[in-house]
């Protein structure tokens, strides 16, 4: 195939279906005996445990630290001991001995050599992902290319984000496993209508897991010339349509979906990926691209502690992109420690933001050397960021000095985090799954592939659209995420008045808001 480097991943512990250890030194000797390729081992040990905790682990501690103790606060004499965990959005409490129990499960199914039995008691995800694992990895296809009569075409709408190259590798290979055709329309619908499609071939996509922005190019053009897309879909003889991008994606493929009794060509499945750092999509929980951009956000803010750590008593006033979306304000300024988040979606007013500065005050007063106000760069028309580094000036002389830091562009991250990886691959090769059943069945729905409280979940696009889009604001009616603001305010002190306050009712909604 060409490829120049192979890695084999051997877990520790692994065996073969009589249940002997496979190890690292065995699988070099066969692939030295029988390819006579020059072969290394690194075993990564406890390198493993990592260092810098990532945003999304951040975000875990934080949210489920803050669930433990209400747990305790709110628990009586003799309650069963418990598990708390995060699914998505939700917060999930589990009994800790049949959780146990489950666990030890697993390991008794496999000395059973009952492989199957366990692989299904390790949870639906795992046995989803390990299938997804076999369609998508490999070195050629399962069935010769091209015998599929028809093909799928992937094209990339919006701003770019970091793992959209991860989703189209894993949707190139899966369709191509199936005997389909792949073909990248370059630049977005303007390269559509121009006839620029470029044929991919399995080992092309090779490393695009790691890679950040996107191959085939992208821009934030609509759907126009609709007759030419017809033409130039019934020339490569495309059978489904998948889209990578944020909420301009979910409007281009709102528009085909309309215009399809019209145009024939178009009455073809059609897949958005939700693909963007806004995370503004309707009907999914997390997006592909935001958790990279959280990571570039809470580094950023971390930077800008270690900066104003050296100074005497300093407040930075950090701003998020997101357009008229506070998710990437709100959870990045959760997971780096932020005393202050101001979005869109709460809103913000003079009052409020004087209300901040008595309490950054009296955080100077105890001996704190500084403060984080984050703010997305749309939450207010009226109070810029210009206004609110005049106000804090104004009103902090004698007890801080202020700093900003507008992250622009930086916050669309560099490589895609581990977590996007998994995340578009997974999403991918659900919503490729679902064309290629609707392909054959010649079925025309088009629906949006996301993950809804740790479940995958595909939504029709024309009800998605209808109930839970804002276009006004090119946002979600409802954003799950925001239950977490008041978890902000807590950590940062807010609501607490004396040493004998034992927690913050709004803590304490936000909380059941989760649960429920």
């Amino acid at each position: 195939t060409g490829k120049r480097l192979n890695i084999v991943i051997v877990a520790e512990g692994a065996i073969d279906k009589n249940c002997k250890e496979i190890s690292s030194a065995y699988v070099r000797d066969v692939i030295v005996e029988r390819l006579s390729h020059d072969t290394r081992i690194t075993i990564l040990g406890h390198v493993q445990r990592g260092g810098r905790a990532s945003a999304y682990d951040r975000l875990l501690g934080s949210v489920s630290g803050a669930a433990a103790v209400e747990k305790l606060l709110t628990a009586k004499p003799g309650d069963a001991a418990t598990i708390v965990g995060v699914r998505g959005m939700e917060i999930v409490y589990e009994p800790l001995v049949e959780t146990v129990q489950a666990t030890q499960l697993v390991a008794e199914l496999t000395a059973q050599q009952n492989f199957k039995a366990a692989i299904k008691a390790r949870g639906k995800n795992f046995d989803r992902d390990y299938e997804f694992h076999k369609d998508i990895n490999g070195t050629n296809p399962k069935v010769p290319v091209g015998t599929h009569p028809k093909s799928v075409g992937i094209i990339c709408v919006g701003a770019p984000a970091s793992g959209m190259n991860s989703a189209s590798r894993a949707a190139v290979r899966y369709a191509m496993n199936f005997g389909c055709k792949v073909y990248g329309i370059r630049d977005g619908f303007d390269g559509f209508e121009k006839g620029d499609l470029v044929e991919i071939s399995f080992m092309e996509v090779s490393g695009w897991s790691s890679e950040g922005g996107t191959k085939f190019g992208v821009n934030r053009s609509q759907p126009k010339d609709l007759d030419k897309i017809s033409k130039v879909m019934e020339e490569y003889k495309m059978g489904a349509l998948l889209v990578l991008g944020g909420f301009g994606g979910l409007q281009a493929v709102l528009t085909l979906e309309k215009a399809k009794p019209t145009h024939p060509s178009l009455q073809i499945p059609i897949c958005l990926i939700p693909s963007t750092i806004s995370n503004n999509v309707p009907g999914t929980d997390y997006s592909i691209g935001c958790d990279t951009g959280v990571n570039a956000v809470a580094d950023a803010i971390d930077r800008c502690k270690l900066s104003a750590d050296a100074s005497r008593h300093r407040v930075f006033i950090v701003e998020t992109q997101g357009a008229k979306c506070g998710f990437l304000a709100l959870v990045g300024g959760l997971t780096a420690g932020a005393d202050v988040v101001y979005t869109r979606e709460e809103g913000v007013t003079l009052n409020q933001m004087l209300d901040d500065l008595v309490h950054i005050k009296q955080r100077m007063a105890e001996g704190h050397k500084y403060s984080v106000v984050v703010r997305n760069e749309n939450c207010s028309p009226t109070y810029t960021l210009a206004f609110m580094k005049n106000l804090y000036e104004e009103e902090g002389k004698g007890f801080f000095s202020v700093r900003t830091c507008r992250l622009g562009h930086m916050c669309q991250g560099l490589y895609p985090s581990p977590l996007d990886r998994v995340r578009a691959a997974q999403f991918a090769a659900f919503g490729t799954q679902e064309l290629l059943r609707q392909m054959d069945s010649r079925e025309h729905t088009s629906f949006v592939a996301g993950k809804i409280n740790g479940q995958l979940k595909l939504s029709e696009i024309t009800e998605l659209a209808e109930k839970e889009a804002d276009y006004v604001n090119r946002s979600t009616k409802e954003s799950s995420w925001m239950v977490l603001l008041p978890l902000v305010r807590q950590l940062a002190k807010y609501g607490i008045d004396n040493p004998t306050t034992k927690h913050d009712s709004k803590v304490t909604e936000m909380l059941k808001k989760i649960h429920k």
